[in-house]
């Protein structure tokens, strides 16, 4: 164990010998070798990986190695970059990083319309569908029992593919008799040219079902991809979920699938980034306004999400994320295995990447999505306050006013109704509904999804419980009396201050116009400007711009010119992109 002790010493005796015969002209060259501009080869490396997220090749190096940094030559090498994929991807991890827009673990379906696989025994799966209500409706029972590993064309010969199966009786449990089918082989939307067993009740192919009960005004014919189905007297209408003739639909496309390398609801939350990273390609390119990135009505929509708007979001309990579609664009006729992109105009107060579902899904409430907004594209954080409010009032609902809570809020709150128009955890536009329900508020109230659209009486429903609030108001015939209406809960606060409605009807987009275009205290040039320029310089250099007045290194002018620039080029990203990788400062050590 000496050995080691030993040969650390002398390494250190001889370090002590050499050190003073280093020159004071030497040790003087070294500290100034930090601010030294670098070689071409080494810039080249540095704006490669500013700009491509990786280091040079071989025929790059050999490009620029004789070229002046700044010349005409080498710009027309970093022109070359910014046409690549690879800025192209440099560009949307910038992206991901600012917006933290990841929607991966959020639930996007109800569990029981979630096919997973069950061993059939034989080395093989089986999937079915976990519904306890389901299997109740299907194979009676308590609903805990699923289907037997045995083709149903065993059980019945004359069986045809997606109808209503035979069930064979197995006996009496605690709620009493039971059966069970067998299963089927069936062709999955999410990947057409395999066949997988499922269980019979869970495949079939009903895309409607009859309800009929004597002297019921509810009976009628309803979709089997509507599991929320209610209607006036919700008590005996039921949803497709308690239905036996219903099941996963054609090729099984009302349900959602997980086992194995299956696992829909990752492809699809993927297909929301992606569709919000096709928008940033778009606006990071120098081919229009950076800005228009958080206003453009423009939109993508492939295969994935296609399928889940038009089958699974409408199905998803409203205690889970809301992302129904109500004819704002017309979905394109696509299957789920079309990875393409086709672009769509979307309408009403939609503002780019503002109401796309990548972002309204990861910021679950409007709060958290004017924050994220004001972080982002404003440069401003929120500072709790140490001490209350002067004036604040410490039992209130208003946290305007509230103490503790008024000095971030009273920013907070006016901005967060920019997005009230948009369903708190989901990213369904609420357009669809009324702000404040017909002219007699004391028979209007209303309740779900049917019952809000049109204005039927209430029985109690959690969509609606979820997006409006109960409030008190007068009578309308009677001042000295008060009554109970249901009200947007984004509306609520405006309620108490009438001045910021407004912002409801404006919508996400207006978020730039009144906040971010404006005028930074004492400059010539907005929020927006100064926010985009400092994320941008921070990304590409590896550092923030030093802006501290009393740093010898103040950078506070050059700041300034960057965000003046970028202004008057019509918020050109690339050329500001372009400008911070060619700056003294980026070719000198940082």
């Amino acid at each position: 164990m000496r050995a080691p002790i030993v040969w650390w010493a002398a390494l250190l005796a001889t370090a002590a010998v050499v050190a003073p015969s280093v020159s004071a002209q030497a040790a003087e060259d070294n500290v100034c070798r930090l601010h030294a501009p670098l070689q071409p080869t080494r810039l080249l490396r540095r704006t490669a990986l500013a700009l491509l997220g990786r280091v040079p090749s071989i025929d790059e190096y050999h490009q620029v190695e004789h070229l002046k940094p700044g010349s005409d030559e080498f710009s027309a090498v970093l022109d070359s970059w910014f046409e690549s994929d690879e800025y192209r991807d440099q560009m949307r991890r910038y992206h991901m990083q600012l917006l933290w827009a990841n929607p991966d673990g959020v639930t996007l379906r109800d569990g029981n319309m979630l096919l997973t696989r069950v061993s059939d025994g034989n080395g093989g799966f089986i999937w079915r569908l976990p519904s306890v209500a389901m299997r109740r409706a299907y194979r009676g029972g308590t609903g805990l029992h699923e289907c037997q590993p045995v083709p149903q064309t065993t059980l019945e010969p004359g069986y045809t593919f997606g109808a209503k199966p035979f069930c064979e009786p197995q006996g009496n449990d605690a709620a009493g008799p039971y059966c069970q089918e067998g299963y089927v082989e069936v062709n999955p939307y999410w990947a057409p040219q395999t066949t997988i067993k499922v269980c019979a009740f869970d495949a079939q192919t009903a895309e409607t079902f009859e309800y009929t009960r004597e002297k019921d005004v509810n009976a009628g014919t309803y979709r089997c991809d509507d599991w929320q189905a209610r209607t006036l007297d919700q008590s005996t209408a039921p949803g497709a979920q308690r239905v036996d003739s219903c099941g996963c639909g054609p090729d099984l496309d009302y349900c959602m699938a997980t086992g194995g390398s299956v696992n829909t609801d990752l492809v699809v939350t993927g297909a929301m980034r992606g569709q919000m990273l096709r928008l940033v390609d778009d606006y990071t390119r120098g081919q229009a306004p950076y800005s228009e990135l958080l206003t453009t009505k423009r939109s993508y929509l492939n295969g994935p999400l296609t399928h889940f708007l038009r089958y699974h979001a409408p199905m998803a309990s409203p205690g889970r994320t809301h992302n129904q579609v109500h004819d704002d664009v017309p979905l394109p006729d696509i299957p789920w295995t079309d990875d393409n992109w086709y672009p769509l105009e979307r309408k009403d107060l939609h503002a780019g990447l503002l109401t796309m579902p990548a972002y309204l899904l990861r910021y679950q409430t409007n709060r958290g999505r004017a924050n994220r907004f004001r972080i982002a594209f404003m440069g401003q954080y929120f500072v709790p306050s140490k001490t209350a409010t002067p004036g604040c009032v410490e039992d209130t609902e208003d946290v305007t006013n509230k103490c503790y809570c008024a000095g971030c809020h009273v920013t907070l709150e006016p901005m967060s109704m920019y997005f009230g128009s948009f369903a708190e955890a989901g990213s369904s536009s609420l357009l669809y509904l009324q702000k404040e329900f017909a002219d007699d508020p004391a028979t209007s109230i209303a309740e779900d999804y049917y019952d809000c659209a049109y204005q039927w009486l209430p029985r109690g429903f959690s969509l609606c419980n979820r997006l409006y609030k109960r409030i008190e108001v007068e009578d309308p015939n009677d001042a000295e009396k008060t009554i109970r209406v249901r009200r947007l809960a984004a509306l609520a606060f405006a309620d108490d201050h009438p001045s910021f409605e407004e912002n409801f009807d404006k919508g996400p987009g207006e978020l730039l116009v009144d906040h971010a275009f404006k005028q930074l205290n004492g400059k010539e040039y907005s929020f927006f400007a100064w926010a985009t320029v400092r994320h941008l310089f921070q990304f590409l250099v590896g550092r923030e711009l030093d802006v501290d007045p009393l740093s010898p290194d103040n950078e506070q002018e050059l700041l300034d010119t960057l965000a003046l620039s970028f202004e008057s080029s019509d918020y050109n990203f690339r050329q500001l992109a372009k400008t911070i990788v060619t700056l003294p400062t980026f070719r000198r050590m940082p």
